[in-house]
């Protein structure tokens, strides 16, 4: 779980920081990005990046996490954050 941790303790930084170009330094080259957004998975570093980097630009600084559950090999992130003046609750893995 220390993986995770470390992982997730990153990823805090990368958002605090607002710094897009910094996510594809979290990933591996192999990542894949759910959203119940989306059809499909979308696969790989440059194109999770590119929706990652995309959400820390659009959600901004009203964005704000809330609680975090830590599993061996995952995590689950739920936050907040206000576009356009409405304000927007969910979770990401």
């Amino acid at each position: 779980m220390a993986h995770v941790s470390d992982s997730l303790a990153r990823w805090h930084a990368v958002v605090e920081s607002a710094d897009p170009s910094a996510v594809p330094g979290l990933l591996a080259e192999d990542a894949v990005f759910r959203s119940p957004a989306l059809f499909a998975p979308q696969e790989g570093r440059a194109v999770v990046a590119a929706y990652l980097g995309a959400a820390i630009q659009v959600l901004g600084p009203e964005f704000r996490y809330h609680r975090e559950w830590v599993g061996e090999e995952s995590a689950v992130l739920e936050f907040t954050s206000s576009v356009e003046g409405r304000e927007k609750c969910t979770a990401s893995t």
